[in-house]
């Protein structure tokens, strides 16, 4: 069950997040409650699966980068951490995540405002 606070906490985060240092404490705000409470009921949202996930996407032009480019690796499971971490400190790659829709699969995000369009930096 939900109530009235759930619905707007849901509401809110259906949005851009505020750029803000604290962008949960303005959406607290918005909702009536302390920032504390607003992370905490994203929480039992989540684990009592009335919102499957929360996560954040790039607009990549709007971040200032003109391209990017998704790679799919082909990594042994054995070497999947050990890769990942590599290419997590490429400080063009902005996330490195594992796939498993994909065999052995490794997807790093590369953004790279020196690469145009044809452009590799």
């Amino acid at each position: 069950m939900i109530d009235d606070v759930d619905k707007e906490v849901i509401r809110l985060i259906q949005g851009d997040l505020p750029l803000s240092l604290r962008p949960f404490a303005v959406l607290a705000k918005k909702a009536g409650i302390s920032e504390k409470e607003f992370v905490a009921r994203v929480a039992s949202l989540k684990k009592r699966g009335i919102i499957r996930r929360f996560g954040a996407t790039l607009r990549h032009q709007e971040a200032g980068f003109s391209s990017n480019a998704m790679v799919a690796w082909i990594v042994p499971e054995e070497r999947i951490e050990e890769v990942g971490k590599a290419l997590a400190k490429v400080r063009a790659v902005t996330h490195c995540y594992q796939r498993k829709t994909y065999k052995d699969g490794l997807q790093p995000l590369h953004h790279d405002p020196r690469a145009g369009p044809g452009k590799v930096p």
